[in-house]
């Protein structure tokens, strides 16, 4: 089966990282209470640095993050489940782990601490935001693979 980082060339780049922004934008706006006002003031803030942060920060580690998502789309290859989203979400937790490791090897390059500020304190509860999302996630990726 393709390798998972072949979304990442040619026009289909734009594609998926649209897709998975949109994901990001939708997954932000359903946080409620404290940690979901936090979440939402730091990416105003990260916005006001620069209104493409989003798009911008996808295009720079989803590479990394397919690498490290592409074993589980190799099972997904052998195994009858027909959703890579269904396929992993008994697996968010791990998939969500990997791609805060690869968050965090990007995170450590950011030079403003108004970016890097807000990533610091939000860090801890990550998983509480990335982690149900994993399911839609993969459904993105599979979108367009």
């Amino acid at each position: 089966m393709a390798h998972l980082s072949e979304l990442m060339s040619g026009p289909q780049r734009t594609a998926v990282v649209s897709d998975c922004g949109e994901l990001v934008e939708g997954v932000v706006a359903k946080q409620s209470g404290i940690t979901g006002m936090a979440l939402k003031g730091a990416v105003a803030a990260a916005k006001k640095v620069d209104a493409a942060i989003i798009a911008k920060s996808l295009d720079r580690v989803l590479p990394d993050v397919l690498d490290a998502l592409d074993p589980h789309w190799q099972d997904f290859a052998s195994n009858p489940e027909q959703d890579f989203g269904s396929f992993l979400e008994p697996r968010s937790a791990e998939v969500s782990d990997s791609i805060m490791s690869v968050a965090d090897k990007h995170a450590e390059q950011i030079n403003s601490p108004a970016l890097s500020k807000p990533y610091n304190s939000l860090r801890g509860k990550a998983s509480k935001f990335l982690t149900p999302a994993v399911p839609d996630f993969g459904r993105v990726l599979q979108k367009h693979m």
